[in-house]
């Protein structure tokens, strides 16, 4: 989350920057139009390489399908920080493939 608001990318991770229109109704403003729309889709792109890169393998697998930075971190956020019973079959799952070593505690 730091990395994103630094590089300013954090607006449209959250979705509170919506993708703009990629065709203008009036043609004169279809050159700003689409600066603009190219200029939001790189930022995505930023976001979607700044997110990726932080993922294990587990869930880069699931991230894959979906194109926006926005779906990925509403993905993540829902999967790690899940609700209800969904939070208690994670916890478990992890427990069942976790190795458990002499030298580390269980406690943890």
């Amino acid at each position: 989350m730091t990395v994103l608001k630094l590089r300013g990318l954090f607006g449209i991770v959250k979705g509170t920057e919506k993708c703009p229109l990629e065709v203008a109704m009036d043609p004169k403003d279809q050159v700003t139009i689409t600066t603009t729309y190219d200029r939001w889709q790189t930022r995505n792109h930023q976001a979607l390489v700044e997110i990726t890169l932080t993922l294990k393998k587990e869930p880069l697998r699931n991230v894959k399908r979906y194109q926006l930075a926005s779906e990925i971190w509403n993905y993540l956020e829902d999967h790690y920080e899940g609700r209800g019973q969904y939070t208690i079959a994670w916890l478990l799952g992890g427990i069942f493939r976790t190795t458990l070593v002499d030298t580390v505690p269980m406690e943890q």
